[in-house]
C-alpha cells in the first residue's frame, strides 16, 4: 500500500511539472505571435496546482503510514521487553 500511495505521489508531481512546462511554452509562445495567452495560462495553472496538491496529498498519507507503522513496531518491541 505504501509503495501505492508513493508511486501516485510522484506520478502527480510528474503530471504537474508537464503542465507547469506547458503552460511555459504555451505563454511564451502566445507572446511571441502575439495572441492573447491569460485564458489558456490560468486553465494549466489551475491544473498544475489541482496536480501538484494530489501529489501532496498522497506523500501525506504514506507519511501517515510510515508513522503509524514505526508506532506499532516500538509499541511491539516495547511490550516484548516488559516495558509499559
Amino acid at each position: 500500500m505504501r509503495a501505492i500511495l508513493v508511486i501516485r505521489a510522484i506520478y502527480w508531481a510528474v503530471g504537474s511539472a508537464i503542465t507547469t512546462c506547458v503552460l511555459m511554452i504555451v505563454a511564451f509562445a502566445s507572446a511571441y505571435i502575439g495572441a492573447r495567452h491569460e485564458p489558456a495560462a490560468a486553465v494549466l495553472f489551475t491544473l498544475s496546482l489541482c496536480l501538484f496538491t494530489a501529489s501532496l496529498v498522497s506523500f501525506a498519507r504514506e507519511v501517515r503510514i510510515a508513522l503509524n507503522q514505526n508506532e506499532l513496531a516500538a509499541e511491539k518491541s516495547d511490550a516484548s521487553n516488559g516495558r509499559s
